[in-house]
């Protein structure tokens, strides 16, 4: 149970910007996106949990349900995410840099980052996810398959405990 060791994924995701080490943020990000999946299960109706013999009609319902249920915590992981990477873009990925500015960033910085955050919060789909991410190689994958995967996996590692199944 991957959660015994990382309750938090918001506290664990900061480490890839305060350590120096040689995992990146983005070459892990699809690890990121799974666990966030298995853990997102929990927050749909089980009546919506994606099940691989469902109906075309029946499987868009449960994306929608998947997305809208797990939205939040997607455009949490989405601005954490665009945060630390833009960051390290802009050389304010150190202490040392970021007392030398005094916390601020020069306002062309700062603007760009205000407006991403508002596209960030009116996410709307699975495919906004995946391209803030720089995911774009999800764009062709079985979004359906890839969410009725994470339900077995949140199931198998106990993550939806107390929660009863149609």
């Amino acid at each position: 149970n991957l959660k015994s060791f990382v309750p938090d994924l918001g506290r664990f995701l900061v480490r890839f910007l305060l350590a120096d080490s040689p995992l990146t943020l983005k070459e892990n990000l699809s690890i990121i996106v799974s666990e966030l999946f298995c853990r997102n299960v929990r927050w749909v109706h089980p009546d919506m949990w994606p099940e691989s013999d469902s109906s075309p009609e029946l499987q868009e319902e449960q994306v929608q349900a998947s997305f809208d249920a797990s939205q939040f915590g997607m455009k949490l992981l989405v601005f954490q995410s665009y945060y630390i990477l833009r960051s390290r873009e802009l050389g304010l990925d150190s202490i040392a840099a970021l007392e030398a500015c005094q916390g601020k960033p020069d306002s062309d910085a700062l603007q760009a980052f205000q407006r991403d955050c508002r596209e960030i919060k009116d996410m709307e789909s699975y495919q906004e996810f995946f391209l803030w991410l720089q995911l774009e190689a999800y764009l062709e994958r079985d979004l359906h398959a890839m969410l009725c995967a994470a339900v077995l996996e949140s199931e198998d590692r106990g993550y939806n405990y107390g929660i009863q199944r149609p």
